[in-house]
Parts: C-alpha cells; structure tokens; sequence
C-alpha cells in the first residue's frame, strides 16, 4: 500500500514538473509572439487585421488564464489532499511510536 501511494506522488510529481515546464514556456513566449504579431500587423498597414488581432490576442490571453486558473485550482486542490494524507500518516506513526516506546519500556515477561 505504501508503494503505491509513494508511485503516486512521483507520478503526480512528474506529472506537475511538465505541466509546470509548459506553462513557463507559454508564458515566456506566447506574449512576445502576440505582440511581434500586432506589431508586424501594425508596421505593415493593416488596420482592419489589427482590430482582429488584438481581440484574436486578448481572447486568448483570456483563454489561458482561464484554464491557468482552473489547473492552479485543480493542483492546490490535489496538494490539500496529499498533505492530509501526509498529517494523517505522520499521526499513525506518532501512534506506532509511542507504541514502540511502551513495549520497550515496559517490564519483559520472562
């Protein structure tokens, strides 16, 4: 049992650590390429494709932060959970501990 919990963090561990790495990258790059993009648009001449652009741009930025949102939700939601499940396990150990102490204390029987 203790295995499969500990495979189960290191696999929702991993799991962050990627997710974590594509939204570094998103917003590390696709800010500048909405920009490039609204500025070739505007060196360019095209006012009719700007307005476009800029809502296209702005509807998507609304786009990511709205499902940023819900995963950073979804990932404290998840966290919470691993540590009650780590406060829950620290108590039983606690327990066995103190268990232990009373055994060992204790007059042996012989």
């Amino acid at each position: 049992m203790e295995d499969k919990n500990k495979d189960k963090f290191l696999s929702f561990a991993e799991r962050t650590n990627r997710e974590v790495r594509w939204w570094m990258w998103a917003a590390w790059t696709l800010p500048f390429v909405a920009l490039a993009g609204i500025f070739f648009l505007e060196v360019i001449g095209w006012g009719s494709w700007i307005e476009k652009a800029v809502i296209l741009g702005a509807t998507v930025f609304f786009a990511v932060a709205v499902y940023w949102w819900w995963w950073a939700i979804y990932k404290m939601s998840t966290i919470s959970d691993l540590l009650v499940h780590t406060a829950t396990n620290i108590k039983g150990v606690g327990r066995e501990i103190r268990q232990l102490k009373e055994d060992l204390l204790s007059p042996n029987d012989k």
